[in-house]
């Protein structure tokens, strides 16, 4: 299993793992459209899906949730980036009606909970399963970028465009 190192987050290290691992592909791209952009392709094209990955990974950050856990209502999502909680619950868990299913966010890592808000009203809680979203981002860019991502080894801060990073597990 894949975890971030303690000194860094959720977003830093994924920043990092593809500023990394792209090398020359993603100079001067390293924002949050490029970011976006991967995400989407990782979940099969949904642009939807990256833009709430990426929020998920922002707020995943920023909880004080021993566990990482954070909460948004539906409404807060659509104030923040747009989508309605059908196109919500369609992006978490997927559309049964769909001939072929587009991946998840549950595919990538996103664990979700109902439970009770501080307001006390039960609220979709969210969290970065770390583990399961960095290993699909490598297999991700590995297969997409035709990159090989192997522990142990660094690029010693060069540009390579088929750089090597570490990745602990637990």
């Amino acid at each position: 299993m894949t975890a971030i190192p303690c000194n860094c987050s959720i977003t830093e290290h994924a920043r990092d793992l593809i500023k990394k691992s792209l090398g020359k592909k993603v100079r001067g791209k390293d924002n949050i459209v490029f970011r976006i952009k991967l995400f989407a392709e990782l979940l099969n094209g949904d642009q939807k899906a990256g833009w709430l990955l990426n929020q998920i990974i922002y707020w995943g950050d920023r909880t004080n949730d021993p566990d990482g856990w954070f909460w948004k209502t539906y409404r807060e999502w659509h104030e923040e980036i747009g989508l309605s909680e059908r196109e919500i619950r369609r992006i978490v868990k997927g559309d049964k009606r769909r001939k072929t299913p587009k991946k998840t966010l549950q595919d990538v890592g996103i664990e979700v909970m109902v439970r009770r808000a501080p307001t006390g009203s039960p609220t979709m809680h969210y969290r970065v399963n770390q583990a399961i979203f960095f290993a699909t981002l490598v297999d991700h860019l590995e297969t997409a970028y035709d990159l090989r991502l192997d522990a142990g080894e660094s690029t010693n801060g060069q540009d390579e465009n088929a750089a090597m990073v570490t990745l602990e597990t637990d």
